[in-house]
């Protein structure tokens, strides 16, 4: 039986082998409007839980698994479930990084999304690794919050004249109609590091790599690709028989340990705890 652990964002209970995909789903929810789910076999009533950003790998799904068709979600990803997900996800990542960088400079060496490290010449000074600015301890709190902010936006803009963080067009507009400050678009170079984060909070105690399942199918029946009550995608299968899904890449990150997984939090170690953790169990000598 494969063991499950609980996710963090929305406390249901993922399979070990099926990690990647239920990462996926969540940002498909939290980065973009538009997401592809299959409506599973009509016929028998059997329901599937596949989505994906992407139509081509949704059809090749389709392909594979003969059932009967796709919904485009993309009118139906309301607001509220938008900003639950990305109220506990910067809630989270909120919590760990300022957790971390207000009690143990040792444990940034060894988390990859604390992105916060000790400035050379001022031990009450920390230096953001995303933005480069010099940040008093008393306010990493409120820097880190700024940033877990524009977490769920592809663009967000800056004004370099007065440092105002802005998160739509119609903000920045506003606000050079009454200062005639110059706004930039900033482009978001946070998911990858995100989709790590999610990746490794998922992990079980003490568990260090998870490989992705990919599940194969021989199946090379003709029929047809055809959407219930939504826009109607139609073709045959055997036009997509050269379509595979997207492989998704395991994240290259650092870490040392996830010491808990649960519900509620995550706590990680540093590489001495860690080791000394393992001793004390038996694990290593």
């Amino acid at each position: 039986m494969i063991p499950n652990v609980r996710c963090l964002l929305c406390h249901g209970p993922v399979p070990l082998d099926n990690i990647y995909g239920h990462v996926e789903k969540h940002f498909a929810t939290l980065s973009l409007p538009a997401r592809f789910k299959c409506i599973g076999d009509t016929e028998s009533g059997k329901t599937c839980d596949f989505a994906s950003l992407n139509q081509v790998t949704m059809e090749a799904h389709i392909h594979n698994s003969e059932h009967d068709g796709f919904e485009d979600l993309t009118d139906d990803l309301i607001a509220s479930d938008r900003s639950l997900y990305a109220s506990s996800l910067i809630a989270h990542i909120e919590h760990d990084i300022t957790f971390v960088a207000s009690t143990s400079l040792a444990s940034l060496q060894f988390h990859y999304n604390t992105n916060i490290k000790k400035h050379p010449k001022d031990v009450h000074i920390f230096e953001c690794s995303f933005c480069n600015s010099d940040i008093a301890k008393a306010n990493i709190r409120g820097h880190v919050k700024l940033h877990a902010a524009a977490i769920c936006m592809s663009v967000y803009f800056d004004c370099y004249e007065c440092e105002t963080f802005i998160r739509t067009q119609e903000e920045c507009d506003r606000h050079r109609s009454l200062t005639d400050h110059l706004c930039q678009p900033v482009h978001n170079d946070y998911f990858p590091m995100l989709v790590d984060y999610l990746e490794v909070g998922l992990r079980p105690k003490r568990h260090t790599k998870v490989l992705p399942v990919q599940e194969e199918s021989e199946s090379e029946d003709e029929g047809e690709v055809v959407v219930i009550n939504r826009k109607i995608f139609s073709m045959p299968k055997s036009s997509v028989s050269s379509i595979t899904p997207e492989p998704i890449e395991a994240p290259k990150v650092k870490v040392i340990a996830v010491a808990e997984c649960s519900s509620e939090t995550t706590t990680f170690m540093t590489e001495a705890a860690f080791l000394a953790d393992l001793r004390r169990g038996g694990f290593i000598g």
